[in-house]
């Protein structure tokens, strides 16, 4: 088997792809099974972002992974981390095993994986969930405050506790987005990142007001002069 990295960008009839495919297909396997199947990629965002993926997992390899002895055999060839051939290919036939289960080994353990990756996907969305519930109850409190029991709006310690959970809350749910792939989500963390700005500025501001201009009364005022002296 060789590797080829040099491929032209020409078109080529979809007919001959699948024909590619279903001679593939024939080829023997033990007990007959074709433990595969073929995917077929001709967009260019896709082919981009298996090519972002490929060589995220090349820069690894040349960096970590491969033995030295590996690393001085394809010296002479000059191949590296960079496959921009990847995009310029007019298809790419991505194949994917498919393991045979018999049912008598490795199922309990494969639907043990299968659960533990749905709870392991549930449990941030379950947490996301209960934190934006969070929200509302947050600015229901303030109207409550200021507008239904007329609390003066000055600034207290204890808004920080207010306040810092809408930053966490901005970072948790990008990292959501990016690890469970949920783009529909991306407005959220993109307005919310402005409203943590301005609720942290506004905190922040209250509190080096309050160190420069100490509330009335807070400090005792000065004796007149004369005070304490018998007559």
């Amino acid at each position: 088997m060789r590797t080829v990295r040099q491929f032209a960008d020409r078109p080529v009839p979809r007919a001959v792809i699948e024909a590619c495919i279903r001679t593939a297909g024939t080829a023997p396997s033990g007990a007959n099974l074709q433990p595969w199947h073929f995917v077929v990629v001709s967009g260019p965002d896709l082919k981009a972002r298996i090519r972002g993926a490929a060589e995220e997992e090349e820069r690894e390899f040349y960096a970590r992974r491969a033995p030295q002895v590996w690393l001085d055999a394809l010296a002479p060839i000059g191949t590296d981390a960079h496959t921009p051939f990847l995009e310029t290919a007019p298809y790419l036939i991505v194949v994917f095993a498919q393991p045979q289960d018999d049912g008598r080994r490795g199922n309990g353990a494969r639907i043990t994986k299968k659960r533990l990756d749905e709870f392991s996907l549930g449990m941030p969305l379950l947490f996301w969930a209960t934190a934006t519930w969070w929200i509302p109850i947050l600015f229901a409190l303030g109207v409550w405050r200021h507008l239904t029991r007329h609390f003066p709006l000055t600034y207290d310690h204890g808004y920080w506790a207010a306040v810092f959970p809408l930053g966490m809350y901005t970072v948790c749910t990008r990292t959501m987005i990016d690890a469970l792939r949920l783009p529909y989500l991306e407005p959220i963390p993109d307005a919310f990142v402005w409203v943590a700005l301005v609720a942290w500025s506004a905190t922040f501001l209250g509190l080096v007001h309050r160190l420069v201009v100490p509330p009335a009364g807070s400090l005792s005022d000065p004796a007149p002069p004369g005070a304490g002296v018998a007559a």
